[in-house]
């Protein structure tokens, strides 16, 4: 694979990642104020004192010898949740680029496998929330349908974003050819 490929998808990817990870956050506020407000109160009565991205912001800190608070924490918080985001985004674009996969395919399996290893698995592995058992369903109906979100959004994001580079690629190819 050539370099110009490589960093053209790697610049992708993180512009995508971001609109994605922005976007995302938004449908999870709307599935939210959709759930019944029970499930809403078995949430918050099963949810650890921080979500999981404060949480994960104050132990990073802390192996550096700082102590996140307030407004810091916030913002650690927000930092984690984007790099999470971005750190995920290449998942798509293996998926794409080797895999082979339809944009489609590719979205379901990047946000499925994003649901399932972090919320459901790696999230309550590092005890970053409580176990998958101590929250109602609705909260992992959600959290499932929230990062399907982020698999569609990173597909469009990266296919449009990707779409003037593929086109000058055909056309150098073209000319390659054509010489």
């Amino acid at each position: 694979m050539r370099l110009r490929t490589v960093l053209l998808d790697s610049l992708v990817g993180l512009a995508a990642g971001l609109i994605a990870t922005r976007i995302t956050g938004t449908v999870q506020g709307i599935l939210w104020r959709m759930m019944p407000e029970d499930a809403k109160q078995e949430e918050a009565d099963a949810a650890l004192p921080l979500d999981p991205s404060q949480t994960a912001a104050k132990r990073l800190a802390r192996l550096a010898g700082v102590e996140l608070t307030g407004k810091a924490l916030e913002t650690g918080g927000w930092i984690v949740h984007y790099a999470t985001g971005l750190g995920w985004t290449p998942v798509y674009m293996l998926l794409r680029r080797w895999g082979g996969l339809h944009p489609a395919g590719a979205a379901l399996v990047c946000g499925s496998a994003m649901a399932l290893a972090l919320d459901e698995g790696l999230v309550p592995a590092l005890e970053l929330s409580r176990g998958p058992r101590a929250y109602p369903w609705e909260t992992h109906a959600r959290g499932f349908v929230t990062h399907i979100a982020f698999g569609v959004l990173v597909t469009a994001a990266v296919e449009t974003l990707s779409r003037p580079a593929r086109r000058a690629e055909r056309v150098s190819r073209r000319r390659r050819r054509a010489a």
